[in-house]
Order: structure tokens, then C-alpha cells, then sequence
């Protein structure tokens, strides 16, 4: 399960709680990328300035603002792909368990 606050809100007491993370760069590029491939228009510059917008409304909310959990194993995936991303998880998991 994935979301902004599954690990400090929703799911507290989980036994592994992992929050991934990647540059602004490279999340707005993931974004615009995903975003044209579907058919939006907009612009690299647009998309990252919509990210940068949520990021830090999302850090200062009062509930449920965006945070690393206690506990939490922090992945920056910055320069992984996919699959790098599910092995750094799964090692994660397994070194849990």
C-alpha cells in the first residue's frame, strides 16, 4: 500500500514502513513523462511546479502531513529503476522477516 501518510496516519504499527523518495528533478520528470504519454499538455516546468506546490502543502497540513515515519526505512530512488526500486523493498522485507 502506498500513500502520502499510510505510514504515520493510516497504518502506524506497521512492521515495515518504507517511504520512498526521489529528487523533485526526477519526480517531475516521471510525472511529465507519465503525463504526455496519456495526453495532457503541459510542460516540464508546469509539472514540477504542481509537485513542488503539493510537497509542501502536503508538509504543512495540519493532519496527516507528508513525513518520514518512525521507524521507517528511507529509499531514495533517484537513480534506480523499477526494478532496483521492488529489489531494495523485497531485501527490506526479507532482512525483516
Amino acid at each position: 500500500m502506498e500513500g502520502r501518510d499510510i505510514t504515520t496516519v493510516v497504518f502506524p504499527n506497521a512492521e515495515v514502513k518504507i517511504y520512498l523518495d526521489a529528487s523533485l528533478d526526477e519526480r517531475a520528470n516521471r510525472r511529465y513523462k507519465e503525463l504526455i504519454s496519456k495526453g495532457v499538455e503541459t510542460t516540464l516546468e508546469e509539472t514540477k511546479e504542481s509537485i513542488e506546490k503539493r510537497d509542501y502543502n502536503d508538509m504543512h497540513k495540519e493532519m496527516g502531513a507528508l513525513k518520514i515515519a518512525d521507524g521507517a526505512i528511507y529509499i531514495d530512488t533517484t537513480e534506480l529503476t523499477i526494478e532496483e526500486v521492488y529489489e531494495k523493498i523485497k531485501d527490506t522485507i526479507e532482512k525483516r522477516n
